[in-house]
């Protein structure tokens, strides 16, 4: 999918768009195959390592979908040829509340242990505008202790300092998603929770992704040239460079990583760093990103030929 489904740019109609497709999968069967298929467009796209996230739906139960999630990626045939590398990542949507977060912890308690290679933790997103990150503390912290991962989207929205400080002084997320209200690496610090907030990210060097088409079309930042990925870069601060949903925002993996070069200002030497701190962020096990490493490096070494 070439174009961008939103038309004109506006934030709340992201979420909007958003329910409307998830209606549109009404059967398991149905989520069987749309999986494979993004797994396929990925691994065409050149990709080689794939971190999806899914909302799960009692379609007609919650482990019936989660069930064809997972079928599927067993069976996407890039994934079963090695071409490409998958993990899955249950995502809780702030909006549904504290009951269905909890719901993801026990499907994670359930099946985790029988899909150690795919099923690796869980993904705190959803309209910013609901609730509060606090709220998500403790079923964050519960999957922490299973062992599995969490990548919480954060700073989405301005002035909410004083809540991003309190949740990060709670529960350290593996990996942060947007970031874009945060005060940018370059910009002096001072006493305030916002700075405060992005001192403790620093500091920890929790790793940032970072999508920079989704961030425009929606407007939380308003163009390429200006995105706060720049300076996260420069700062040598860790970032992966994701799509968000790929279909709604009308771009791709490599689409990208080309406007992170073109637009954004990132440099050949930065782009593989880049890719590589993607490879030591990645929810995978050490021979996984050791794997993942020497491809990076082989691809950049026959690039510079």
């Amino acid at each position: 999918m070439s174009e961008c489904l939103l038309g004109d740019h506006n934030y709340s109609r992201c979420f909007a768009l958003f329910h409307v497709l998830h209606n549109a999968i009404r059967s398991p069967g149905i989520v069987e195959r749309v999986t494979v298929d993004v797994v396929e467009e990925f691994a065409s796209d050149g990709v080689i390592y794939l971190e999806l996230r899914t909302t799960v739906r009692r379609l007609p139960t919650c482990r019936a979908y989660l069930d064809a999630v997972l079928r599927g990626l067993s069976n996407a045939s890039s994934i079963t040829r090695g071409k490409i590398d998958a993990r899955l990542l249950l995502s809780v949507d702030r909006a549904r509340g504290l009951d269905d977060a909890w719901m993801a912890v026990d499907l994670l308690k359930e099946y985790a242990p029988s899909w150690p290679e795919l099923l690796v933790g869980i993904e705190l997103s959803g309209n910013p505008k609901i609730g509060s990150l606090l709220d998500f503390v403790e079923p964050l912290n519960c999957v922490q202790a299973l062992g599995l991962k969490t990548s919480v989207h954060l700073a989405e929205l301005p002035n909410e300092g004083e809540q991003w400080l309190e949740f990060l002084q709670c529960h350290t997320p593996d990996r942060i998603g947007h970031g874009t209200h945060l005060p940018t690496p370059d910009t002096p610090s001072d006493d305030t929770p916002d700075f405060k907030a992005r001192d403790l990210i620093l500091s920890s060097r929790i790793p940032i992704e970072i999508c920079l088409t989704s961030n425009v079309v929606s407007e939380t930042e308003l163009t390429y040239e200006s995105h706060h990925l720049a300076s996260w870069v420069q700062a040598g601060h860790p970032v992966c460079i994701c799509t968000d949903d790929k279909g709604i925002f009308g771009c791709s993996s490599s689409s990208e990583l080309t406007n992170a070069v073109e637009r954004c200002g990132v440099s050949r030497s930065q782009l593989q760093h880049i890719l590589e701190d993607s490879a030591r962020a990645a929810f995978c096990s050490e021979a996984t990103k050791i794997k993942l490493l020497k491809q990076i490096t082989a691809f950049f070494d026959a690039c510079a030929l």
